[in-house]
Formats: structure tokens, sequence, C-alpha cells
């Protein structure tokens, strides 16, 4: 679904938003004279919680047809934890590590080029699908995420890939999609790149550089340091 981009409806009828990578109802206005109304389902733009979403959106057109439409919208409302005698807080969606990147990937889609699109699903979005092919699913498993692309590509690509999740969480933290410390903070600056590992070239010794130099004074041609010494090849 298109940021910010409502599903298409007829009007008069409920329809489904996403605002901010969360998914939202949109209530006719003539059901409230007018006024906009709108219910949070605290549900993140994939699309499995979209799925669960259409439902809810059949569901209360079913009760404007039918005139059974609950206008406290109370009926609409997630429950939440709180009503349920538990926390007071909503629990945040149990995300996968590639529903996590791909909610990552959908949030950059109208900053980046084509080329970075391109590397970022061919190459870092590959090695997240052969991680959760290798059991690897879920988001809290940082260690055996590391573990598994150590020893499955480079060091270099480990980090990239190790960044791009990093940022992916961060991510998830700002839009409320997860709700705990973030185990890749940090971890991909453990690793280098295949640049940051080369040695710099050694510099001459003393001796060698002596030697340089006395090859050079004791050349037989036209300069030997001091002046021209009159001899050539």
């Amino acid at each position: 679904m298109d940021k910010d981009k409502a599903i298409f409806a007829p009007r008069g009828i409920a329809r489904l938003e996403s605002f901010r990578g969360r998914l939202r109802i949109r209530f006719p206005k003539n059901l409230f004279d007018g006024q906009a109304r709108t219910v949070a389902l605290n549900l993140p733009d994939l699309p499995k919680y979209r799925a669960i979403a259409e439902a809810k959106v059949e569901a209360i057109n079913s009760d404007i047809a039918l005139d059974r439409f609950d206008f406290t919208l109370g009926r609409y409302r997630p429950q939440s934890r709180q009503q349920a005698g538990l926390e007071t807080k909503d629990v945040p969606p149990d995300l996968s590590l590639l529903e996590l990147w791909d909610n990552y990937y959908e949030y950059g889609l109208l900053r980046w080029k084509e080329s970075t699109k391109m590397y970022l699903q061919t190459s870092v979005r590959r090695w997240l699908e052969k991680a959760e092919a290798s059991q690897i699913r879920c988001i809290e498993k940082a260690l055996e995420l590391r573990k598994f692309l150590l020893t499955s590509t480079s060091e270099s690509m480990a980090k990239r890939v190790l960044t791009y999740v990093n940022a992916a969480y961060k991510l998830g933290l700002k839009q409320k999609l997860l709700d705990k410390e973030n185990p890749y903070d940090g971890m991909a600056n453990e690793l280098k790149h295949n640049y940051q590992k080369s040695a710099m070239p050694l510099a001459f010794t003393p001796v060698e550089k002596l030697t340089i130099l006395d090859n050079f004074a004791n050349h037989k041609g036209n300069w030997n340091g001091r002046g021209l010494t009159g001899k050539g090849y």
C-alpha cells in the first residue's frame, strides 16, 4: 500500500487507510454530520496485518448496511490490555526479521535511487531470506544472525546487512512497532569492510633507505647527487 494513501472504497462506507506506516479505519462523514472519524488499529501496514484490517472493515460496513452501526466506535477499536485487565499499553505486533525489513524498505522507497533499491532487495534482503530459511526468523536472534552471516558470506557483507537491520530496528522503535532494546545497536561496528582490513604499505627500513641513496650516489649516469659527472651511458 502506498504511504499515507487510502485503499479505494465507494463513498458512504468505511475504508482502510495507511497513515505513517500504520493502519487505520476512516468512517464515512455522512454518519457524523460531515465530521471526519478514524480509528487506529495499532497495526503496521504489512500484508498479514492488512488482511486482518480488511476483514474488520468488512464487518463495519456490514453493521452500516444492517443499521446496527456503533456510533460510539467502541466496538471497532482494538482491545487493549488495559481493557483485558492487564497492562495499560497495547502489545506491539510480533514482527519477523523479513517483516521488519520490508517495513524499513517501504518507508525508504520515496527517497532511494533505483540502484539503491535494487541493491537492497537483491543483496541485503536475499541474505535475510537465507537467514529465515535457516530458522532465524525472530528479530531478537541478533547473535544467531551475526553468526550465520559470518559463516555464510564475507565479513564486509555481514557488516552491511547488520547495518541495515540496525536501521530497520530503529525505525520500528520510532514507529512503536517494537518496544524492546535494539539488539543490533553497535553490532556492525565490530566488523570491518575489506578495505578497512588492508594493511598500510610498510615504510623502508633505515638500512634500505641508505642502500637506495648509496645506489643513486654511485650510479654512473649524468647525475650522481652532486652534479653532472660528464660521463654518459
